[in-house]
């Protein structure tokens, strides 16, 4: 059976995002699959939510939850916070929460804050 491009994608995104060595030369964020999911959060939000809840439903490792939730999903966040939320509570899981954890909600507006927090909390 041929696997989906849903699923290539995020198969191909795990396998590029490895935890950063001192030695090497780039970070994990400047993978084509990452950079690709990062653009997707502007230019197609909806699209970019699908790919990053496929990718919670694949993995429950911290690293690849961590940089999902600093990166692109930060992002689909700050530029579409009402519209993700919404979605997001729809469908909570553990590795959702993981990744939504090592979210920076400094500059969030605070109501954007106070509905994160009861999603961690949920």
């Amino acid at each position: 059976m041929q696997q989906s491009v849903d699923e290539r994608f995020v198969r191909n995104w795990l396998a590029s995002i490895r935890p950063f060595r001192i030695d090497e030369s780039e970070a994990p964020y400047g993978s084509r699959p990452q950079q690709l999911l990062l653009d997707l959060a502007y230019s197609k939000p909806d699209r970019a939510l699908e790919l990053i809840v496929l990718i919670t439903q694949r993995t429950n490792d911290p690293w690849h939850l961590s940089v999902l939730g600093a990166g692109p999903l930060e992002n689909l966040l700050r530029e579409n916070s009402t519209a993700t939320l919404e979605a997001l509570e729809k469908a909570p899981s553990s590795s959702l929460k993981q990744a939504l954890s090592s979210v920076w909600t400094r500059d969030f507006p605070h109501d954007t804050k106070i509905r994160l927090a009861k999603l961690l909390e949920a």
